[in-house]
């Protein structure tokens, strides 16, 4: 049986893949809305993910089989979509094509996935064995961050994500208590995060978790937990929003293809104006123009994704009939 889904976690996915979208609108790392964006919204992904996480009660086969369904199935789509762009405009080698199957985001989330099932058969809500996990993980940080290395599975990145992926798995309790709606922290303190974490993604300067890059550790950490406080409390009073909710919903949908659509986009729109082709593309008013025609599209995209080829993004099809922006 599906569990129930949370609708205010979904409005916050909402928000985090539309951030993902603006971010690479944006493209460049030193833009100060970028700059913003990316303080904290890959690890907002991971806190929201580890937030829906279940401690597994089936076998470790059932499970792997379950999250290469959910995450390589998309992964893959993800490489072979990219690929073919690539090759059609003539810029596909085997290097290009070996990244494009390796893109970190999805990959990661595995591998998370697979490390939490192991920690929570050995007790991970035991303090004991919580405060060992997290001293670990913040050792591999560090030490990360002092001598960087770089892998072509990416498996660097997986302390960082771990540890805002367990984040979110000890908060489940509390942000998803039903009784306790309204009782929170983060339901009255939220709107303090947006300030900090514009200060603070000032002060630290541009950060890149897919080359697990931060600048200042503290100042980084600081900014992504204040980004992620003021995402889900705006989030949990907007839990009725039905157009952020669909956009939550179908947020890995969005990811795959978003990278395509923009490019798409910026070749349509060099071809139908000079003085469009002149312009970088990537900076405003051009980029916010982009983001807007892009949340446009993905309306009539994921719908025929959706109904038509859910296979290849993880999901399951839809029942004939269901309206995109209905809510849960």
């Amino acid at each position: 049986m599906e569990k129930e889904r949370i609708a205010w976690i979904d409005v916050a996915r909402g928000f985090a893949i539309l951030f993902v979208v603006l971010g690479h609108s944006i493209g460049y790392l030193d833009d100060e809305v970028n700059q913003f964006v990316l303080s904290f919204h890959m690890p907002l992904f991971f806190f929201l993910s580890g937030l829906c996480a279940d401690e597994p009660k089936i076998g470790f086969f059932s499970y792997l089989k379950k999250k290469a369904k959910a995450l390589l199935i998309p992964q893959i789509t993800l490489g072979a979509v990219n690929c073919a762009s690539f090759a059609v405009f003539g810029e596909l080698s085997a290097e290009q094509a070996l990244d494009n199957f390796l893109y970190w985001f999805l990959l990661v989330l595995f591998y998370v996935s697979l490390l939490f099932y192991g920690l929570s058969k050995i007790g991970l809500r035991k303090p004991v064995v919580g405060a060992g996990v997290l001293v670990v993980l913040l050792a591999a940080i560090i030490l990360l961050d002092a001598f960087p290395i770089s892998t072509p599975i990416r498996v660097e990145l997986v302390p960082m994500a771990m540890l805002f992926y367990l984040a979110g798995f000890a908060l489940k309790p509390a942000l998803t208590n039903a009784e306790r709606a309204g009782t929170a922290p983060i339901d009255r303190l939220w709107v303090l995060g947006i300030p900090l974490t514009a200060v603070v993604s000032y002060w630290n300067g541009p950060v890149n978790m897919s080359k697990n890059s931060y600048g200042d550790l503290p100042l980084f950490l600081l900014g992504a937990a204040a980004g992620i406080a003021f995402v889900c409390g705006l989030s949990r009073n907007l839990k009725s929003n039905g157009f952020l909710a669909w956009y939550g919903r179908n947020s890995i949908i969005i990811y795959v293809l978003h990278f395509r659509v923009l490019d798409m986009m910026h070749f349509v729109g060099k071809k139908l104006s000079e003085q469009i082709a002149q312009i970088n593309q990537y900076r405003y008013p051009a980029n916010l123009h982009y983001f807007l025609i892009c949340i446009l599209l993905f309306v009539p995209i994921v719908y025929v994704c959706e109904r038509w080829l859910p296979f290849f993004f993880g999901k399951k099809p839809v029942r004939r009939g269901k309206l995109p922006l209905k809510t849960n």
